[in-house]
């Protein structure tokens, strides 16, 4: 009786068995795969939470079974024939490619390789093997492939083209590629596969390499299906989040063609991604133990060759690798839970320009270009490139006052991100970073409906057009050129950047700065126009309201406190909540002068940890002054005859506000209380110490 192989595999709940030169295969690379029993499937996420510890040989395993299938299927379904052990290589001898602690420190190399040209030129003199096996194909029939004659030279580029985009899942398979030429005893066994009469399964060892680096192979697709089709079921059974099954027969019969399940699995590649894989704590997480062993590889305290196995006497195990970064104060970071939880991260949706590798992005806006790797342990606070693209993170570990960033670190660096995001992200998930950030409550405000009221205020249309000037310009220069195309709107000429927003912007302008019929051939009202006016300059605080607001700015800012001071000592049903707008305007211009970053909201509510409103407050700024002071300026406000009792609650809520910021930040944070009133036909002002009455003249 032939001697087989036989492997237990519990996700599938079933056993796979080999035999022949499948068998022989296994044997002759024992020793790798055997490896791949001390690498778990998710990498980090395994380490970090309690379930999903399967393991890369428990993927190899279903792989396997898949190849089989492949094996058995008619000559015109699934793949080519005649170099079918060519996919062998990459479906299933491409596991022994990872590193301990799999795609993670995979994306560590490469961003030691990127910090680091000695690292870099170290990695591509161990992958040269490879660089210099790449040849022509000789049996793949598929002349559209932009690959299929491409040599050592183009490979050469590839190498470079993975670490230069930061192509991290590309790494592990020229790790596989060098592992089978340095495998003799595989390549005698492969070599042998030569199709017959009586084996209709053949190899080439330029199509093996092809199919493992090359970037543009027309197979790359089917490989990445079939795998899809083992780990994405697997990874779903073992963290427990919900069971699939699919006609495994027919989609390995149908690995080169198009089928619905096949999407199935690209959509539950991205529903894994977003809960899983790339969860904004999972990437924070993985991110600090990339910084922790690049540095490591960088300064040769990890060697490539153990970190990858070659010699898997002497290899690392995802265990081995945990206890050598828990060794170091960045690994720390990674493996000590109350460390590890205490870093919180906030999302920012913003253009994010392709050719730049995440960590020339980080260090821009961290300004750590020499210390990138190790500056977070110390400053409690970084920036993250996060996978998905055109979305960076703001990420800080607050363990309680003894470990944390300083307040000023944390407000700079929300600064940095605007400054080098502006105008192309999300000013309101910013702005909520920075509030939950600092207060370490969930927040909601009024800040939009504010706007939107104030919009209809009727400012002198003159006044807007000087606004509406200042914000154009400022758009336009902020933007880069597409060229020197240009287009007009309502008769005005504008140049075409590459701001999404900028039409808004001119449409706005074009509506304020022309005629009746220049608005109504827009569709466009003078309250619409002032709505987009209003909105741009209340969501971007810090560039109109910063340390040198323009006098146009101020003058509309100005105007419409006027008018909604008429309306308040009208005593009218809107009074209190106009006192509030006049509030929130009065707070864009303290401190004067000063500031170098600032966002102030009008209603914010601080929210308890079942959602439910804790606190309400009229009107609060937080405000960096210059660069090392952080101020949080809170105003009350009311309209009330009998000011003691509307006075007295929002004292008690501003000093709960105070104690939570005390108790957070210590020092590092000046409060400053400020309260606005209504006083017959005055406008009573308590800014930071200083009284001022403001009479508002009749209508």
């Amino acid at each position: 009786m032939a001697r087989e192989l036989h492997f237990k595999d519990p996700a599938f709940r079933s056993e796979v068995i080999l035999s022949g030169a499948a068998m022989a295969l296994y044997e002759a690379a024992d020793p790798q795969f055997e490896r791949l029993k001390g690498i778990r499937s998710l990498g980090l996420a395994a380490h970090v939470d309690d379930g999903a510890v399967h393991t890369r040989h428990q993927h190899l395993v279903g792989l396997m079974r898949i190849f089989n299938k492949l094996c058995q299927v008619p000559k015109d379904k699934g793949l080519p024939k005649s170099f079918l052990w060519s996919f062998w290589c990459r479906l299933c001898f491409a596991q022994t490619g990872h590193a301990a602690m799999s795609y993670d420190a995979e994306k560590a190399v490469l961003l030691a390789c990127q910090l680091d040209s000695n690292f870099k030129a170290t990695l591509r003199a161990l992958l040269q093997p490879v660089i210099d096996k790449a040849s022509a194909c000789s049996q793949c029939a598929r002349k559209s492939c932009p690959d299929r004659d491409k040599g050592a030279g183009d490979a050469s580029l590839w190498f470079d083209d993975m670490v230069g985009r930061n192509r991290w899942r590309q790494l592990h398979l020229w790790i596989a590629a060098l592992k089978l030429l340095r495998e003799p005893k595989l390549l005698v066994i492969l070599n042998g596969q030569t199709v017959n009469a009586n084996n209709p399964l053949g190899f080439s060892i330029p199509e093996a390499i092809k199919v493992l680096i090359a970037p543009g192979c027309e197979w790359d697709a089917a490989m990445t299906n079939l795998t899809r089709l083992d780990f994405i079921v697997r990874d779903l059974a073992f963290a427990g989040t919900l069971g699939i099954q699919l006609d495994v027969d027919n989609l390995v019969a149908a690995a080169n063609e198009p089928n619905p399940d096949w999407g199935l699995l690209s959509h539950l590649n991205t529903y894994m991604a977003e809960t899983l894989y790339e969860s904004p704590a999972a990437q924070t997480t993985s991110a600090l133990l990339q910084r922790a062993l690049a540095d490591l590889l960088i300064r040769n305290k990890v060697a490539l060759e153990t970190l990858f196995g070659f010699d898997p006497a002497t290899s690392l195990s995802d265990d081995d690798l945990r206890n050598v970064l828990a060794r170091t104060r960045g690994g720390r970071e990674v493996f000590v839970d109350a460390t590890r939880t205490a870093w919180r991260t906030w999302v920012i949706s913003t253009y994010v320009a392709p050719q730049f590798v995440p960590c020339e992005i980080e260090k821009a806006i961290t300004g750590n270009e020499e210390g990138h790797l190790t500056a977070h342990i110390e400053a409690r606070v970084t920036c993250l490139k996060l996978a998905e693209d055109h979305t960076l993170a703001i990420a800080i570990c607050h363990k309680g006052l003894a470990d944390r960033p300083e307040a000023k670190s944390f407000v700079k660096i929300c600064r940095s991100v605007l400054g080098h995001q502006y105008p192309n992200l999300a000013a309101q998930q910013l702005t909520s970073a920075l509030f939950e950030g600092l207060i370490d409550r969930r927040c909601e405000h009024g800040l939009e409906a504010a706007v939107s009221c104030i919009a209809q205020l009727p400012v002198n249309i003159e006044t807007l057009r000087g606004a509406a000037d200042t914000v154009n310009s400022r758009t336009l220069d902020k933007s880069d050129t597409e060229g020197d195309f240009s287009y007009k709107i309502g008769g005005y000429e504008y140049p075409l950047r590459g701001d999404l927003a900028q039409p808004h912007i001119n449409m706005m302008h074009a509506a304020l700065s022309g005629s009746d019929e220049v608005r109504e051939a827009l569709g466009v009202s003078t309250e619409d126009a002032a709505g987009v006016l209003w909105n741009e300059l209340t969501s971007w605080q810090t560039i109109y309201f910063g340390a040198e607001p323009t006098p146009t700015i101020i003058k509309a800012l100005d105007a419409a406190q006027d008018l909604l001071a008429m309306q308040v000592v009208g005593a009218g049903p809107t009074a209190q909540s106009d006192l509030e707008r006049y509030a929130l305007l009065e707070a864009l211009k303290h401190p004067p002068g000063l500031a170098s970053f600032r966002v102030s909201l009008p209603n914010l509510v601080l929210l308890k940890e079942d959602g439910t409103p804790e606190n309400e407050y009229d009107v609060v700024s937080v405000v960096l002054k210059g660069e090392n002071d952080v101020e949080v300026w809170i105003w009350g406000v009311t309209t009330a005859a009998d000011l003691g009792p509307k006075r007295t609650s929002d004292l008690g809520k501003i000093q709960k506000l105070k104690d939570l910021l005390g108790a957070r930040w210590a020092g590092d944070v000046r409060v400053v209380t400020c309260y606005v009133h209504r006083e017959g036909r005055d406008i009573c002002l308590e800014i930071d110490g200083i009284q001022t009455r403001r009479q508002v003249a009749a209508a």
